[in-house]
């Protein structure tokens, strides 16, 4: 993993054991697992579940992730971030914003939230994001699809974009 990795934050604010999370996440693998729950094919499943708060898809290698994060216990959020040094990508998603939000359909309550990079966190982002607790276990079936869902609506909206601003040609080892 890179040493400007996205979520490190997310995994240092947490006080859950790791089992809490490898259960949760197992939890979503198992979910996804059934054919009318399946993942496209180039977000795959991790073999073995994170023992930490973030489940994360590489989109393009050190410059754009499609994340599910778990805020300690209380928020989950899917996103997308994008390098500290990828600041004309990003200003190019934001002239569609309009657009990308319409696609997306994000809830009217939660709608995306675009982030610059900034000293707390040097990766741009844009999110979606709900309320959700890990200490309902009887609730962990809906977090997982809503999840689901929107990594699945993330990757559309956004797997063509990525590729057109990071094109593999320019991509750095």
């Amino acid at each position: 993993m890179p040493r400007t990795a996205p979520l490190r934050n997310v995994v240092r604010a947490s006080t859950l054991p790791p089992s809490v999370w490898t259960s949760f996440w197992s939890g979503f693998n198992d979910y996804c697992s059934v054919a009318e729950h399946a993942l496209p094919l180039d977000l795959p499943l991790r073999e073995n579940p994170p023992r930490e708060g973030a489940y994360f898809w590489p989109l393009r290698k050190n410059k754009a992730y499609l994340s599910s994060v778990f805020y300690v216990r209380e928020e989950l959020c899917c996103r997308i971030d994008i390098a500290p040094n990828a600041r004309p990508e990003f200003q190019k998603l934001l002239e569609e914003k309009e657009q990308i939000e319409v696609e997306l359909k994000a809830g009217p309550d939660h709608g995306l939230k675009w982030e610059e990079a900034s000293a707390k966190s040097r990766w741009f982002r844009i999110s979606e994001s709900r309320h959700a607790s890990l200490d309902a276990k009887d609730e962990w079936r809906q977090l997982s699809t809503w999840m689901r869902d929107r990594a699945v609506a993330f990757h559309e909206v956004f797997k063509r974009r990525i590729q057109i601003l990071f094109p593999e040609s320019a991509q750095r080892p």
